[in-house]
């Protein structure tokens, strides 16, 4: 299990020092906003990702490693300042699904699979 600690004086993204190998790694901070939009902060500029039927987290993610974000960096997702997971995920892990709504059934979390054009 990975524990990581803040150092301080750093902000969001905020950066950690792996408690086993020493490295440093960046937190980002993802804010969700009603059902389908999600934001963050990078390199100053915030990022807003509204989606329709869709989690915005993963497509906010997907975003962030098209701007060259580690794809190995943590994400702290959140909704009115307080924690909406139990465990941070990679910018990766979250990239690579979807979690569709769909009209009879639950949330469904599926293989990211980006649209291909038809040929």
């Amino acid at each position: 299990m990975e524990r990581l600690r803040a150092l301080p004086g750093h902000n969001p993204p905020a950066a950690f020092e792996n408690a086993h190998t020493n490295e440093m790694e960046t937190m980002h901070q993802i804010d969700l906003i009603g059902s389908y939009t999600s934001a963050t902060a990078l390199s100053g500029e915030e990022i807003k990702i509204t989606t329709t039927r869709k989690d915005p987290v993963p497509v906010l993610c997907r975003e962030l490693v098209k701007r060259g974000v580690n794809p190995q960096d943590h994400v702290h997702v959140t909704r009115a300042g307080k924690p909406v997971w139990m465990k941070d995920r990679t910018v990766a892990a979250w990239a690579g699904i979807d979690i569709t709504d769909g009209d009879t059934d639950r949330l469904r979390t599926v293989k990211y699979r980006p649209f291909s054009a038809v040929r």
